[in-house]
């Protein structure tokens, strides 16, 4: 990803690298020593993947990077959510921000009128066999984190046996944020809240 001054990041295994163009080479920029992320170890069975290994859990935006990072504590998952920027001496430093209910872990983030929104899940067990061919799907709840506010739920798609996995965030539009699944596109109105249908 690219933040706001046109520096590129590539965010991997947990861990934030800058690409520097005049060598090129790879700065590690950000390690906060939580070990690979959780998702590291998703499998990728043959056909009927339920999540490609594409996971977004990183993004830039102009008060810094921000990222999720889900990791475990005596079995149970522990997702962090940080910012990363520089400081007076322009070294980056991470300032952690909050974490998600003990058990949820973030499938996906982006920034959206300031807050960063993101596509969640308690069925972590199921995202990691990543097998859709039992015609399961975890049930995705959605967070938004504002400086100042703190963690707060925003809604969810379907609560009761889900038919899809809306997890993927294609961009925003004014106060609308859009998200993708697997069948169709669903809508986050920053504005008045709610997901629904598009």
């Amino acid at each position: 990803f690219i933040n706001v001054t046109g520096d590129i990041f590539i965010y991997h295994a947990g861990i934030i690298k800058e690409l520097v163009t005049s060598g090129p080479s790879l700065t590690t920029i950000v390690d906060d020593g939580f070990g690979p992320d959780l998702l590291a170890s998703i499998a990728s069975p043959a056909t009927s993947h339920l999540y490609p290994a594409d996971i977004q859990l990183a993004a830039a935006h102009a008060s810094g990077i921000f990222y999720a990072k889900n990791t475990t504590a005596n079995g149970m998952p522990i997702c962090y959510l940080s910012r990363v920027d520089r400081d007076a001496s322009g070294a980056y430093v991470r300032y952690p921000l909050t974490t998600l209910p003990p058990g949820v872990i973030c499938l996906n983030l982006t920034v959206h009128l300031g807050s960063v929104i993101m596509a969640c899940t308690r069925d972590w067990q199921m995202v990691l066999t990543n097998d859709r061919s039992t015609g399961e799907y975890p049930v995705v709840d959605f967070y938004a984190f504002t400086q100042g506010s703190g963690l707060s739920p925003i809604g969810s798609t379907d609560r009761e046996r889900p038919t899809e996995l809306p997890a993927r965030f294609l961009g925003a539009d004014s106060d609308f944020l859009y998200i993708g699944s697997d069948k169709r596109v669903w809508v986050y109105d920053g504005a008045r809240g709610g997901i629904h249908p598009w």
